[in-house]
């Protein structure tokens, strides 16, 4: 199943939970879908709408039910993003969605990292399986918890899960190379506690080096890199 989550920093959205539904709609972006190059703005801004309507209309409590957590918010909010459409030839005017999701995955998180420990998996691993995605990429932070980046259709998609004692807060940046540059998009900073986790994606249909990081908060308005995903998506 196709998930699409991001938030982009410092952009307003209004906030919706989306009703648990047995016909789950989902968005997944098919290659073809993407107007040429050389389309004129009326087919690039039908396009992106199309991408924005669907991204509304995606049941977004039974894709976290699917894999046993509970949704608790989601942010849509629709942004321009003129690098990314810059690299596909669309205006630089044109409309992304950007979503937000947290989930309350402490139930799932207690069974899954609970029986990967009994098997000798680590936690990066667990996440994995949890997160459902075969071919994403995922590290254990430098605290209790992990993060993925993988591929969605053409969105590129990462997750913190957090599954430590205390609380914390931070939030996601996902990056165009294994370094911190380009950044494509940043979620909004999150308080965290046992079971939580966020998603944050971007529209990018380039196969390439792709990295998120988990920036924690430190106090006094800084943030440190608590750990980093990479892999070529």
């Amino acid at each position: 199943m196709t998930a699409v989550a991001a938030a982009a920093a410092l952009l307003a959205g209004a906030v919706m939970v989306a009703p648990a539904s047995a016909d789950v709609q989902v968005l997944e972006p098919e290659v073809g879908n993407q107007p040429a190059a050389d389309a004129t703005d009326a087919q690039w801004y039908a396009w992106a709408e199309a991408e924005r309507n669907a991204a509304r209309a995606t049941d977004w409590a039974a894709d976290a039910a699917q894999r046993g957590c509970t949704l608790v918010s989601v942010e849509i909010t629709d942004t321009t993003m003129p690098d990314v459409a810059a690299q596909i030839g669309a205006p630089a005017d044109v409309l992304l969605p950007v979503v937000d999701r947290q989930e309350n995955c402490a139930a799932a998180t207690a069974t899954t990292f609970s029986d990967s420990a009994s098997q000798g998996l680590a936690s990066a691993e667990a996440h994995t399986q949890q997160f459902g995605v075969a071919a994403a990429d995922c590290s254990t932070t430098s605290g209790p918890g992990s993060i993925c980046v993988s591929r969605s259709g053409n969105y590129v998609v990462s997750s913190f899960a957090y599954y430590g004692s205390g609380n914390i807060s931070g939030y996601i940046s996902i990056y165009k190379s294994c370094g911190t540059s380009p950044r494509l998009v940043s979620g909004s900073v999150a308080s965290y506690s046992y079971g939580t986790q966020r998603s944050v994606s971007v529209y990018s249909g380039a196969g390439t080096n792709y990295s998120a990081r988990f920036w924690r908060h430190v106090g006094l308005g800084h943030y440190t890199n608590w750990g980093t995903a990479c892999g070529y998506l």
